[in-house]
């Protein structure tokens, strides 16, 4: 279980007027119209404190601590949002891309050795579903508080769950 936070990117030209197209892939930001963006990142902490987010060989864990002044680099905690069935806000499947990376979240699922574990991967397609999730809210609008993310029933159905020490594992 994780505790989420989403921000809505309706940036005023600092988020808009970057250069990089990868960032801007999807956004429909612009220039002329920076009220337009339409971005929305989580940020996941999980019940250790600490935030969902990949270490070492692309494995991820709850081990983004914050900092003495309760900061965390905010790009690399941040996943965003990329709807690909439905409406995020409306229990709709999406892909979580972190934002520092551009890589795509995904369960590993049975019998890869690294099975139940999540990592991130530079493609999402070759992996179809394990790349899919449902951002489960605990209340209405899906504003923040506790939510639940969970892998398309296709791939799992898992869970994203916290393990103890930085360890999360898929759970069904």
């Amino acid at each position: 279980r994780g505790s989420g936070r989403r921000h809505h990117g309706t940036s005023r030209g600092s988020k808009c007027d970057q250069d990089d197209p990868a960032r801007l892939s999807g956004t429909r930001c612009d220039l002329q119209n920076p009220g337009a963006c339409a971005v929305v990142y989580a940020i996941l902490r999980m019940a250790n404190g600490k935030y969902l987010a990949p270490g070492e060989h692309g494995l991820i864990g709850a081990s983004a601590a914050a900092d003495e002044r309760g900061g965390v680099p905010l790009d690399s905690v941040a996943w965003r949002v990329q709807e690909v069935s439905g409406s995020w806000d409306h229990s709709g499947w999406v892909r979580l891309q972190h934002l520092l990376s551009g890589k795509y979240l995904r369960l590993v699922v049975p019998p890869d050795p690294m099975e139940w574990t999540f990592t991130v991967e530079r493609e999402p397609e070759p992996h179809g579903k394990q790349t899919w999730f449902q951002i489960e809210c605990s209340r209405e609008p899906c504003s923040g508080g506790s939510v639940h993310v969970r892998v398309h029933p296709e791939a799992t159905g898992a869970h994203i769950n916290y393990r103890g020490a930085d360890l999360v594992r898929g759970h069904g």
